[in-house]
């Protein structure tokens, strides 16, 4: 229970860190453009890998192993 409380102290320790007064829109605008690049970025190689890795999987099996590796960086780089 200790490990869960601490996790969600440190997800608030981080949001208070972020002022979105001193942030303009085209701050916001280009960071959601990176990020979406990123990710499609992410989602392309893991799917190659995939195919030249594990050629028995099919495309969907390939697909979901690409989307279910998404969230772990995402959350390591928040924190970095």
């Amino acid at each position: 229970m200790s490990i869960v409380l601490s996790l969600h102290t440190l997800w608030l320790y981080i949001g208070i860190q972020v002022n979105l007064n001193e942030i303009s829109g085209n701050v916001i605008g280009i960071a959601v453009a990176i990020i979406g690049i990123a990710l499609l970025f992410r989602i392309v190689i893991t799917y190659s890998i995939m195919y030249i890795w594990e050629p028995k999987l099919n495309m969907h099996e390939r697909f979901f192993v690409s989307l279910a590796w998404l969230p772990k960086a995402t959350v390591q780089a928040a924190l970095g």
